[in-house]
């Protein structure tokens, strides 16, 4: 599975890295943590990203991947369900 988590908690320069790697991988999708079991699904275009801008986007974990279905694969490894997003549209 090719997943990178990236969260304030694991690395100081979490927030840089997410920005790096959505930059480098604008097609990827991510899951943002709404809870311990609770994501919601983004694309890597998504515009709450872009709203988020002044904001510690790490402060809750992203979980990224080029392609949502390994996303799905994470969530059933966690116990965890992935909502879709209404803005951008992207579900698992």
């Amino acid at each position: 599975m090719a997943i990178t988590i990236f969260y304030q908690e694991y690395s100081p320069r979490a927030q840089e890295e997410f920005r790096e790697w959505m930059t480098a991988h604008p097609d990827a999708f991510y899951l943002n943590q709404r809870g311990p079991r609770d994501y919601m699904i983004h694309k890597g275009s998504c515009p709450h990203l872009f709203h988020e801008t002044q904001l510690r986007l790490t402060a809750s974990k992203k979980v990224c991947a080029p392609d949502a279905s390994e996303l799905r694969g994470f969530a059933k490894e966690e116990g965890a369900t992935i909502n879709p997003c209404s803005t951008c549209g992207a579900h698992a």
